[in-house]
């Protein structure tokens, strides 16, 4: 973890609490097992969504975490800045940022005249009509609102797919803040 604690089955059997009807436990030092009270062919699908995430079981809902980022700060409702990991086994091959910022603009026409502005790279928006016509800003489809508006200065994939992890029967592959 990004706490310089091991990851454990312990910490699986600490965050999969209320993700299964039965019992989770550790069976080994890395290997854990689930005891459903009934069959569950749903549980892979859950314990692949982005709702369902590791934490260490000492510090659980602290965003620390695994992945290629860590939380350098977080404020609920307004702001999540989080730094790379230069030491993850990723870096290199994935994350191409020093840092990324989040940050809450509950208001869409500002979120919009911000990144008219400049003043952000990304936003999400129910009505993109008012940067449409922004020359450098390309607005890509996404499935839990209607457009991404990007800046044409951020780097975007080829494709941007509607499908949550395992919907093409794959393994999850999740770009993990924490």
């Amino acid at each position: 973890f990004h706490d310089g604690s091991p990851f454990t089955a312990k910490d699986v059997v600490a965050s999969a609490a209320g993700f299964a009807d039965g019992e989770v436990q550790a069976v080994g030092s890395h290997q854990v097992e689930f005891r459903l009270d009934e069959p569950d062919a749903g549980l892979p699908m859950r314990l692949s969504q982005p709702e369902f995430y590791i934490s260490p079981a000492h510090a659980m809902g602290s965003g620390i975490g695994t992945g290629l980022y860590r939380v350098k700060s977080f404020t609920p409702g307004q702001r999540l800045l989080t730094e790379r990991v230069r030491t993850h086994y990723k870096d290199g091959s994935a994350g191409w940022f020093d840092e990324v910022e989040l940050t809450s603009i509950s208001s869409e026409p500002v979120r919009g005249q911000a990144l008219g502005e400049y003043l952000v790279d990304a936003v999400d928006l129910r009505d993109a009509a008012h940067v449409a016509s922004l020359p450098d800003i390309a607005l890509l489809p996404d499935a839990r609102h209607p457009t991404q508006a990007v800046s044409s200065d951020v780097s975007t994939p080829a494709q941007i797919s509607h499908l949550r992890p395992l919907d093409n029967l794959r393994a999850a592959e999740r770009w993990w803040f924490a």
